[in-house]
Protein backbone atom coordinates (compact mmCIF):
# COMPACT_ATOMS: atom_id res chain seq x y z
CA UNK A 1 0.00 0.00 0.00
CA UNK A 2 1.15 3.52 -0.82
CA UNK A 3 1.14 5.40 2.47
CA UNK A 4 2.91 8.69 1.73
CA UNK A 5 2.21 11.68 -0.51
CA UNK A 6 5.97 11.80 -1.03
CA UNK A 7 5.71 8.59 -3.05
CA UNK A 8 6.95 9.19 -6.60
CA UNK A 9 3.72 7.89 -8.13
CA UNK A 10 1.61 10.28 -6.02
CA UNK A 11 3.88 13.19 -6.97
CA UNK A 12 3.44 12.31 -10.63
CA UNK A 13 -0.35 12.21 -10.29
CA UNK A 14 -0.27 15.62 -8.62
CA UNK A 15 1.89 16.97 -11.45
CA UNK A 16 -0.54 15.73 -14.10
CA UNK A 17 -3.44 17.24 -12.17
CA UNK A 18 -1.79 20.68 -11.95
CA UNK A 19 0.28 21.16 -15.08
CA UNK A 20 -1.06 21.24 -18.65
CA UNK A 21 2.55 21.22 -19.86
CA UNK A 22 3.21 17.91 -18.08
CA UNK A 23 0.06 16.39 -19.54
CA UNK A 24 1.04 17.53 -23.01
CA UNK A 25 4.62 16.32 -22.70
CA UNK A 26 3.66 12.85 -21.48
CA UNK A 27 0.41 12.66 -23.48
CA UNK A 28 -1.32 11.49 -20.30
CA UNK A 29 -3.98 12.77 -17.93
CA UNK A 30 -5.92 11.71 -14.82
CA UNK A 31 -9.50 10.48 -14.49
CA UNK A 32 -11.31 10.16 -11.18
CA UNK A 33 -14.39 8.25 -10.10
CA UNK A 34 -16.08 5.00 -11.02
CA UNK A 35 -18.21 6.47 -13.81
CA UNK A 36 -15.32 8.05 -15.70
CA UNK A 37 -13.08 5.05 -15.06
CA UNK A 38 -15.71 2.82 -16.66
CA UNK A 39 -15.69 5.03 -19.78
CA UNK A 40 -11.94 4.76 -20.38
CA UNK A 41 -11.11 2.53 -23.38
CA UNK A 42 -8.93 -0.19 -21.85
CA UNK A 43 -6.02 0.28 -24.32
CA UNK A 44 -5.63 3.83 -22.97
CA UNK A 45 -5.41 2.77 -19.32
CA UNK A 46 -1.85 3.23 -18.02
CA UNK A 47 -2.14 2.89 -14.23
CA UNK A 48 -5.02 2.40 -11.78
CA UNK A 49 -5.23 3.32 -8.10
CA UNK A 50 -7.92 2.67 -5.48
CA UNK A 51 -8.24 3.99 -1.96
CA UNK A 52 -7.91 1.69 1.02
CA UNK A 53 -11.58 2.20 1.89
CA UNK A 54 -12.72 1.48 -1.66
CA UNK A 55 -10.65 -1.70 -1.72
CA UNK A 56 -12.24 -2.92 1.50
CA UNK A 57 -15.84 -1.78 1.04
CA UNK A 58 -16.69 -1.05 -2.59
CA UNK A 59 -14.60 -2.94 -5.10
CA UNK A 60 -16.69 -6.10 -4.75
CA UNK A 61 -19.61 -4.21 -6.32
CA UNK A 62 -17.56 -3.61 -9.47
CA UNK A 63 -16.12 -7.04 -10.08
CA UNK A 64 -16.66 -6.93 -13.84
CA UNK A 65 -15.28 -3.39 -14.13
CA UNK A 66 -11.97 -4.36 -12.50
CA UNK A 67 -11.67 -7.78 -14.08
CA UNK A 68 -8.16 -8.24 -15.47
CA UNK A 69 -7.00 -4.82 -14.23
CA UNK A 70 -4.14 -4.54 -11.76
CA UNK A 71 -4.19 -1.63 -9.33
CA UNK A 72 -2.28 0.00 -6.51
CA UNK A 73 -3.94 0.50 -3.12
CA UNK A 74 -3.43 3.94 -1.56
CA UNK A 75 -4.01 5.01 2.04
CA UNK A 76 -7.21 7.06 2.25
CA UNK A 77 -5.61 10.35 3.31
CA UNK A 78 -2.92 10.06 0.63
CA UNK A 79 -5.50 9.16 -2.02
CA UNK A 80 -7.63 12.20 -1.11
CA UNK A 81 -4.60 14.48 -1.34
CA UNK A 82 -3.85 13.20 -4.85
CA UNK A 83 -7.37 13.84 -6.14
CA UNK A 84 -8.70 17.04 -7.64
CA UNK A 85 -12.21 16.41 -6.30
CA UNK A 86 -13.12 17.27 -2.70
CA UNK A 87 -14.99 14.01 -2.08
CA UNK A 88 -13.22 11.37 -4.18
CA UNK A 89 -15.01 8.09 -4.89
CA UNK A 90 -11.92 5.96 -4.38
CA UNK A 91 -10.87 5.25 -7.97
CA UNK A 92 -8.23 7.12 -9.94
CA UNK A 93 -6.37 6.28 -13.13
CA UNK A 94 -3.64 7.67 -15.34
CA UNK A 95 -4.82 7.53 -18.95
CA UNK A 96 -3.08 7.96 -22.29
CA UNK A 97 -4.51 10.76 -24.40
CA UNK A 98 -6.61 9.25 -27.20
CA UNK A 99 -5.64 9.75 -30.79
CA UNK A 100 -7.82 12.19 -32.68
CA UNK A 101 -11.14 10.59 -33.55
CA UNK A 102 -12.21 10.83 -37.17
CA UNK A 103 -15.22 13.06 -37.71
CA UNK A 104 -18.46 11.27 -38.38
CA UNK A 105 -18.72 10.51 -42.09
CA UNK A 106 -22.14 12.09 -42.42
CA UNK A 107 -23.29 14.10 -45.41
CA UNK A 108 -24.41 17.59 -44.41
CA UNK A 109 -22.89 17.27 -40.92
CA UNK A 110 -23.35 19.55 -37.93
CA UNK A 111 -20.10 21.07 -36.65
CA UNK A 112 -19.28 23.09 -33.55
CA UNK A 113 -16.47 25.67 -33.46
CA UNK A 114 -15.19 27.00 -30.13
CA UNK A 115 -13.30 30.29 -30.20
CA UNK A 116 -11.45 30.81 -26.93
CA UNK A 117 -13.82 29.08 -24.48
CA UNK A 118 -11.96 29.53 -21.21
CA UNK A 119 -13.98 27.93 -18.43
CA UNK A 120 -13.23 24.22 -17.82
CA UNK A 121 -16.75 23.43 -16.70
CA UNK A 122 -18.19 25.05 -19.81
CA UNK A 123 -15.93 23.11 -22.14
CA UNK A 124 -16.76 19.79 -20.53
CA UNK A 125 -20.49 20.53 -20.60
CA UNK A 126 -20.25 21.60 -24.23
CA UNK A 127 -18.68 18.24 -25.13
CA UNK A 128 -21.56 16.37 -23.47
CA UNK A 129 -24.11 18.63 -25.15
CA UNK A 130 -22.49 18.25 -28.56
CA UNK A 131 -22.60 14.47 -28.31
CA UNK A 132 -26.25 14.55 -27.28
CA UNK A 133 -27.18 16.93 -30.11
CA UNK A 134 -25.52 14.80 -32.78
CA UNK A 135 -22.57 17.08 -33.58
CA UNK A 136 -20.18 15.52 -36.10
CA UNK A 137 -17.02 17.21 -34.81
CA UNK A 138 -15.83 19.93 -32.41
CA UNK A 139 -13.14 22.34 -33.62
CA UNK A 140 -11.32 24.34 -30.94
CA UNK A 141 -9.08 27.39 -31.22
CA UNK A 142 -5.58 27.07 -29.78
CA UNK A 143 -6.49 29.37 -26.86
CA UNK A 144 -9.40 27.21 -25.74
CA UNK A 145 -8.90 25.82 -22.22
CA UNK A 146 -6.92 22.56 -22.04
CA UNK A 147 -9.27 19.69 -22.80
CA UNK A 148 -7.45 17.45 -20.28
CA UNK A 149 -7.81 19.84 -17.37
CA UNK A 150 -9.25 17.70 -14.51
CA UNK A 151 -12.46 19.73 -14.32
CA UNK A 152 -12.99 19.52 -18.08
CA UNK A 153 -12.47 15.76 -18.03
CA UNK A 154 -15.01 15.30 -15.22
CA UNK A 155 -17.54 17.59 -16.89
CA UNK A 156 -17.46 15.63 -20.14
CA UNK A 157 -18.77 12.53 -18.32
CA UNK A 158 -16.99 10.32 -20.86
CA UNK A 159 -17.76 12.30 -24.01
CA UNK A 160 -14.06 13.12 -24.24
CA UNK A 161 -13.51 9.53 -25.40
CA UNK A 162 -16.34 9.51 -27.95
CA UNK A 163 -16.72 13.01 -29.40
CA UNK A 164 -14.54 13.71 -32.48
CA UNK A 165 -12.52 16.87 -31.86
CA UNK A 166 -9.36 18.70 -32.83
CA UNK A 167 -7.51 21.96 -32.22
CA UNK A 168 -7.17 24.42 -35.12
CA UNK A 169 -4.42 27.03 -35.14
CA UNK A 170 -6.30 29.40 -37.45
CA UNK A 171 -10.07 29.38 -36.96
CA UNK A 172 -10.92 32.08 -39.58
CA UNK A 173 -8.92 30.18 -42.19
CA UNK A 174 -10.65 26.93 -41.20
CA UNK A 175 -14.05 28.61 -41.51
CA UNK A 176 -13.12 29.77 -45.01
CA UNK A 177 -12.21 26.22 -46.00
CA UNK A 178 -15.45 24.87 -44.56
CA UNK A 179 -17.43 27.44 -46.53
CA UNK A 180 -15.72 26.32 -49.73
CA UNK A 181 -16.88 22.81 -48.86
CA UNK A 182 -20.46 24.04 -48.65
CA UNK A 183 -20.72 24.38 -44.87
CA UNK A 184 -22.63 27.45 -43.66
CA UNK A 185 -21.20 29.04 -40.52
CA UNK A 186 -23.41 30.71 -37.91
CA UNK A 187 -21.93 32.72 -35.04
CA UNK A 188 -23.66 33.76 -31.81
CA UNK A 189 -23.40 37.50 -31.13
CA UNK A 190 -25.63 40.44 -30.27
CA UNK A 191 -24.83 42.98 -33.00
CA UNK A 192 -26.70 42.88 -36.30
CA UNK A 193 -27.95 39.37 -35.68
CA UNK A 194 -31.00 37.27 -36.47
CA UNK A 195 -33.20 35.38 -33.99
CA UNK A 196 -31.62 31.92 -33.83
CA UNK A 197 -35.00 30.24 -34.41
CA UNK A 198 -35.59 32.15 -37.67
CA UNK A 199 -32.71 30.63 -39.64
CA UNK A 200 -32.29 27.16 -41.12
CA UNK A 201 -29.61 24.75 -39.88
CA UNK A 202 -30.53 22.03 -42.34
CA UNK A 203 -27.69 20.95 -44.59
CA UNK A 204 -24.01 21.21 -43.72
CA UNK A 205 -23.81 23.61 -40.78
CA UNK A 206 -21.24 24.97 -38.33
CA UNK A 207 -22.12 26.89 -35.17
CA UNK A 208 -19.53 29.12 -33.52
CA UNK A 209 -19.43 29.82 -29.77
CA UNK A 210 -17.03 32.39 -28.35
CA UNK A 211 -15.23 33.27 -25.15
CA UNK A 212 -17.39 33.74 -22.05
CA UNK A 213 -16.28 37.33 -21.43
CA UNK A 214 -15.35 38.67 -24.87
CA UNK A 215 -17.35 36.59 -27.32
CA UNK A 216 -15.77 35.61 -30.63
CA UNK A 217 -12.82 37.46 -32.11
CA UNK A 218 -13.48 40.05 -34.79
CA UNK A 219 -11.71 37.94 -37.40
CA UNK A 220 -13.97 34.96 -36.66
CA UNK A 221 -17.03 37.20 -36.55
CA UNK A 222 -16.24 38.58 -40.00
CA UNK A 223 -15.53 35.14 -41.44
CA UNK A 224 -18.95 33.67 -40.63
CA UNK A 225 -21.96 33.64 -42.95
CA UNK A 226 -24.61 34.79 -40.49
CA UNK A 227 -24.86 36.24 -36.99
CA UNK A 228 -27.51 34.80 -34.68
CA UNK A 229 -28.77 35.69 -31.20
CA UNK A 230 -30.95 34.16 -28.50
CA UNK A 231 -33.75 36.64 -27.62
CA UNK A 232 -34.00 37.28 -23.87
CA UNK A 233 -36.38 39.09 -21.57
CA UNK A 234 -35.55 41.07 -18.45
CA UNK A 235 -32.19 42.74 -17.93
CA UNK A 236 -30.08 39.74 -18.93
CA UNK A 237 -27.70 40.49 -21.79
CA UNK A 238 -26.19 37.06 -22.37
CA UNK A 239 -26.23 33.42 -21.29
CA UNK A 240 -23.49 31.17 -20.00
CA UNK A 241 -21.51 29.87 -22.99
CA UNK A 242 -22.43 26.23 -22.38
CA UNK A 243 -26.13 27.09 -22.01
CA UNK A 244 -26.16 29.24 -25.14
CA UNK A 245 -24.43 26.44 -27.00
CA UNK A 246 -27.04 23.93 -25.84
CA UNK A 247 -29.94 26.18 -26.83
CA UNK A 248 -28.67 26.69 -30.38
CA UNK A 249 -27.45 23.12 -30.92
CA UNK A 250 -30.78 21.60 -29.93
CA UNK A 251 -32.67 24.01 -32.16
CA UNK A 252 -30.41 22.85 -34.98
CA UNK A 253 -30.98 19.22 -33.99
CA UNK A 254 -34.76 19.79 -33.93
CA UNK A 255 -34.75 21.26 -37.40
CA UNK A 256 -32.45 18.58 -38.77
CA UNK A 257 -34.79 15.86 -37.50
CA UNK A 258 -37.42 17.42 -39.76
CA UNK A 259 -39.65 18.74 -36.97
Amino acid sequence: MITSSANAQMKYISLLQRKASARKEDQAFVVEGVRLFSEVPRPLLLKTYVSERFRKEEIGKYKELFEGISYEVVADSVFTAACDTQTPQGVLAIVRMPEALAASDVKDGLYLILDGVADPGNLGTIFRTAEAAGVSEILMSADTVDLYNPKVVRSTMGSIFRMPHRVCSDIPKKIGKMQKDGIRCFVTCLAESEDYTKVSYRGATAIVIGNEAHGVSEAVLNACDQHIRIPMDGSIESLNAAIACAVVLFEAARQRRGQ
